[in-house]
């Protein structure tokens, strides 16, 4: 039993990243290609950026600090993977939609849970993993090659993940507990989740300060290490040849993970099918106000979005980036026009198209069209057997993504255009591209979920974090500001940015009406064949 449930744990893991519909067609081999490909891309990438910190940090080896050197990105591989699993530990152990029917079969709970918990460790691998390997690979680069060393930091790839999850189950649970005492458990787990980034991106603002702090308070940090985090000492002394230190911490790691485990297995039923909210509503009669259908399609996707908290923090995180974007642009306004006057390319004429810019890659990081569709889950019959014109459908959808994400875009405009004295037609032209720019964005990312859905999830968080639209939806807005930046530069020295906001505004509105025509025609009939 435990075999299959461990089995179909990760066929739902793997499976996140395809995509299927009702029809049961087989996903070509380019798709999953394709899949294949970005997730390598993606995984890349994140590693590069921790290659160049391991490079920076290699000098503590020079001077016998390599276990500091472990230490340090044994600190960061745990929050990482914390990091990473914590937002989907609470949706995957106590939300998950099979949770029912498994509870209500002859399986101990403490199976379930732990089939569970192997999805969370496959998730906290991967990003512990962006972390600790290039920590590894420059650190045997940089210094000899040692048997013991090797084999106990390839050990510790493994070992890291099960302290992450021991922590994120920790933190999930705490939610869990909360969150079936309210209502709406959505409050909770958004405001947790905002705290947490918050924490992370001022962080990743001030890497450059923590690494040269570093470098110049070895002995401080190594002392706070060894008093606060000795566990962690002991695995920066294992990884740096010390086979009984890495013993000491290897079982440490195993009794957390234990202890939290059969604590976990006590409550794992009653979290897992609590009632959710305290306060009855008793039922009142009362009028309806008469709407559109329209509006109707938009008060239902709102709704949805509200109540689901991985809807918000992974769909629409770049609302909130672009308000700490424009307040941060009004508050250092003179510094950002000294730094784009060192770039020969940049004159003082072009500021407003390269903050133009600059916002519409914070705006394309809202993805919520992208998943939309795949939301809708095992009720999508029903959104389908609705008498309604589906282009009404598509409304909701795409209105929900410009309300979210163009509201706060045009104040971000409005700010930055007040804070570097704009005039009235350059602020229109603007924001009228900004804006332009965003529509375009909602009706690929709706184009993308229509040809690569995924209704056959078992919770939301499969659906947002581990899909091909997501994916594909997440990275098309990239390619849209790559090209608009492209543009900008070959054409800054012939254009002015006048005509530069009008000639583009006018390519983006041109692939807009087609991407729009697309999903009027053969957009309704990829839904209609869902």
């Amino acid at each position: 039993m435990l075999k299959t449930l461990l089995k179909k744990q990760l066929l739902e893991f793997v499976s996140g990243f395809l995509s299927k519909n009702t029809e049961k067609k087989k996903q070509g081999k380019g798709s999953k290609a394709v899949v294949i490909g970005l997730f390598i891309f993606a995984f890349i990438s994140f590693m590069m950026m921790f290659f160049s910190m391991a490079f920076m940090l290699s000098g503590l080896t020079a001077e016998g600090g390599d276990w500091l050197y472990f230490s340090v990105f044994g600190i960061l591989a745990s929050l990482m993977g914390i990091m990473g699993s914590v937002f989907m530990t609470y949706n995957t152990l106590f939300e998950a939609k099979d949770n029912d029917m498994l509870l209500s079969m002859p399986i101990p709970s403490w199976m379930i849970l732990f089939s569970r918990m192997a999805g969370l460790y496959l998730t906290a691998f991967f990003f512990e993993a962006m972390v600790f390997i290039p920590a590894v690979i420059i650190y045997f680069i940089t210094s000899p090659i040692k048997p013991l060393p090797l084999i106990l930091c390839i050990v510790n790839v493994f070992v890291l993940p099960l302290f992450a999850i021991s922590i994120s189950f920790v933190l999930g649970w705490v939610i869990a507990f909360f969150a079936s005492k309210l209502r709406n458990k959505s409050i909770i787990t958004v405001v947790f989740s905002l705290v947490f980034f918050a924490v992370y991106y001022f962080c990743a603002m001030r890497l450059n300060e923590i690494i040269n702090m570093i470098m110049t308070n070895t002995e401080i940090i190594g002392e706070w290490i060894k008093k606060y985090l000795n566990p962690i000492y002991r695995m920066g002394l294992g990884c740096a040849g010390d086979f009984f230190s890495y013993v000491i911490f290897l079982v440490f790691v195993c009794i957390i993970f234990a202890v939290i485990y059969i604590i976990a297995s006590h409550s794992f039923i009653k979290l897992a099918t609590a009632k959710k909210g305290m306060k009855k509503i008793k039922y009142k009669e009362k009028l309806t106000a008469r709407t559109s259908v329209k509006a109707a399609f938009l008060k239902k996707e709102f709704l949805f979005f509200k109540n689901t908290p991985i809807y918000i923090l992974n769909c629409a995180l770049g609302s909130l980036i672009l308000l700490i974007v424009a307040v941060f642009s009004a508050v250092r306004h003179n510094d950002l026009t000294a730094v784009l006057a060192l770039v020969p390319q940049f004159g003082e004429d072009s500021l407003p198209c390269v903050l133009a810019v600059a916002v519409c890659f914070v705006a394309s990081m809202n993805n919520m069209t992208s998943v939309s569709v795949s939301l809708e889950g095992k009720s999508l019959w029903f959104l389908k057997s609705v008498p309604a014109d589906v282009k009404n459908i598509f409304f909701g959808k795409l209105m929900l993504h410009i309300l979210v994400t163009g509201v706060p875009l045009l104040i971000a405009d409005i700010i930055i255009s007040t804070a570097f004295g704009f005039g009235f037609i350059t602020f229109i032209l603007f924001t009228l591209f900004t804006e332009v720019f965003m529509i375009l964005c909602a009706e690929t990312g709706l184009m993308v979920n229509l040809i690569f859905p995924k209704t056959d999830w078992l919770n939301e968080a499969s659906a947002v974090k581990q899909s091909i639209s997501a994916l594909i939806g997440m990275f098309a807005g990239m390619l849209y500001s790559i090209l608009v930046i492209l543009s900008f530069y070959l054409l800054s020295a012939f254009t002015t940015p006048v005509i530069f906001f009008i000639s583009v505004t006018a390519v983006l509105l041109l692939l807009t009406a087609l991407i729009y025509k697309w999903l009027t025609t053969a957009g309704i009939k990829r839904f209609m064949a869902l």
